[in-house]
């Protein structure tokens, strides 16, 4: 399932970004590897 976010600003679009590339760097695969 995709998730879908509308988004009124890019102020707002560019938080949600930054929260997501956060996640995945704390939280995705490559964070099994230690890096």
């Amino acid at each position: 399932m995709v998730n879908r976010e509308i988004f009124y600003t890019m102020h707002e679009a560019q938080i949600s970004m930054d929260r997501r590339r956060q996640q995945y760097n704390t939280l995705g695969p490559h964070s099994a590897l230690g890096h």
